[in-house]
């Protein structure tokens, strides 16, 4: 790992939340979680070192992408990988953004992460 990155992890689904968190803690990063973006939206004031945001496409209230486009806003070197059930996405996403489709597998995040140079 050539840096330490602050990762945010979004999605409503526990277990999947979990499961990322998991991961990323045994590679060797601190994660913080958010079930929804309406918690996550508040931590890029809060945390101006946020580099990564993973985050669920799918979720109450805003999608991930439109949550995505609102933390750049802030935080306009903020890395992106959306996490999706659906390979065609009915939003746009930005050309510097990853996405991973479901299921994934610890190898194919990882290799999302390095993609982004983080791992």
């Amino acid at each position: 790992m050539e840096t330490q990155a602050e990762i945010l992890v979004v999605d409503d689904d526990p277990l999947l939340r979990l499961g990322i968190i998991g991961m990323l803690r045994e590679w060797g990063y601190a994660p913080i979680a958010a079930h929804d973006p309406q918690r996550a939206l508040p931590l890029a004031f809060e945390m101006p070192g946020l580099n990564v945001l993973i985050t669920d496409y799918q979720m109450p209230g805003m999608n991930g992408i439109e949550l995505a486009r609102l933390m750049v806003e802030i935080l306009p070197k903020l890395h992106v990988l959306i996490i999706t059930g659906n390979e065609n996405l009915p939003d746009h996403l930005s050309p510097d953004w990853k996405m991973l489709i479901k299921p994934f597998t610890p190898y194919d995040l990882r290799l999302a992460l390095h993609d982004m140079r983080l791992s």
